[in-house]
């Protein structure tokens, strides 16, 4: 057993499909969860600091420094404040046992890293609501994304003084206002005119039309899109299999198979014969493509059309347009959409009705009797 006044590291690990601690030395090229132990007044106390080993060593010995000073009699700074480093290793902890993806995880810590104190009680409204706000704005983010990310960020505060005790200097009203959306987003289900699909298609590069032929086509979400592999896609029976696979999960992890015109198979056919061997379709460096949307944004501005007016998910509007009008039921459209309700898929038909001759005809009956 180690030394009652030293920290040491364990690691958790799943070993056989089962997670397990061990010491950290017997497990150094497992993946896992380091962990700082120690004994404090009699109880062994576990502290989980994440998977890096570096941080984890810096956790160890620090640890170690507080065990000698409390052991010599003496108070010590960390004894009054909290480390952030621990207290963000500490809520990473939390949220894998809440089942979070991976991918939601590194991007949580990575966004709690633009945090520069060292302490939880150093840090100061001003940090959170002004400074850390202003770094994502530099980084030209959507106002949607900064509101969300600072949303994270007060969820960190908030269960920091649930844990620790520390008061929380940040609460949602003191950060940026939440944004309203214009008419094209949200509930507004319009899709794509030939016009605005012309201008796009002008101002796109041969990869980045395929990008947009492909939601258009399929109805795909932009994460399905993005994490798209050649093995999801039979290009034959031209059907795509949107299926969970490690590091992805359909929305409301409802599988479903997608239908596409050979229009789309002979472009995607076209695109692997020139592929470097990446499984992923549209991979970036054999990586799932990031931020999509501001290219197609960008694109939209190029081709002198207003940015406002184009979002990924209206790809998503235009192909449920298309199936409904060309006939296909209902139920059978819901279901390529993944609609885990027909009263969503609804709301596409409902719009295509009041647009449509025989309404506007009705209506002008009614203003000449």
């Amino acid at each position: 057993m180690p030394h009652k006044r030293k920290a040491w590291l364990q690691k958790r690990v799943k070993i056989n499909g089962k997670w397990c601690s061990r010491p950290a030395e017997q497990v150094k090229t497992v993946t896992g969860i380091y962990v700082v132990c120690h004994w404090e007044s009699g109880r062994l106390v576990r502290r989980p600091v994440g998977a890096d080993l570096r941080k984890a060593e810096h956790e160890r010995n620090r640890q170690n420094i507080i065990l000698n000073a409390r052991a010599a009699g003496i108070t010590t700074i960390a004894d009054a404040r909290h480390s952030l480093t621990g207290a963000i290793s500490d809520y990473i902890a939390h949220l894998r046992r809440r089942d979070l993806t991976e991918k939601s995880i590194t991007a949580i810590e990575n966004l709690l890293a633009l945090l520069p104190q060292k302490y939880l009680e150093e840090i100061t409204l001003t940090d959170v609501a002004g400074h850390f706000v202003d770094k994502l704005r530099a980084q030209g983010l959507a106002k949607q994304t900064v509101y969300d990310r600072y949303m994270k960020v007060v969820s960190f505060l908030k269960w920091c003084e649930k844990t620790y005790g520390v008061k929380r200097v940040a609460e949602m009203g003191d950060g940026p206002q939440k944004p309203k959306h214009s008419g094209d987003a949200g509930t507004n289900r319009d899709p794509y005119t030939p016009e605005h699909l012309k201008a796009l298609d002008k101002a796109s590069s041969e990869e980045e039309k395929l990008c947009w032929k492909f939601l258009l086509m399929t109805g795909a979400r932009e994460r399905e899109m993005t994490t798209c592999e050649w093995a999801d896609l039979d290009l034959t029976g031209r059907i795509f299999h949107v299926r969970a696979k490690p590091g992805f999960t359909p929305k409301g992890k409802r599988n479903r198979d997608v239908p596409f015109p050979q229009e789309l198979a002979d472009a995607l056919e076209a695109r692997r014969a020139q592929s470097s061997g990446s499984t992923l379709v549209f991979g970036k460096d054999g990586r799932v493509q990031r931020h999509l949307i501001r290219v197609l944004k960008a694109r939209a501005k190029e081709g002198n059309q207003n940015p406002d007016h184009y979002f990924l998910h209206r790809f998503r509007h235009s192909a449920a347009n298309r199936w409904l009008r060309a006939g296909i039921d209902i139920a059978t459209v819901s279901n390529w959409l993944g609609h885990t309700s027909l009263e969503t898929t609804k709301l596409y038909l409902k719009a295509i009705q009041q647009k449509s001759p025989a309404t506007q005809r009705l209506v002008d009956r009614v203003w000449k009797s």
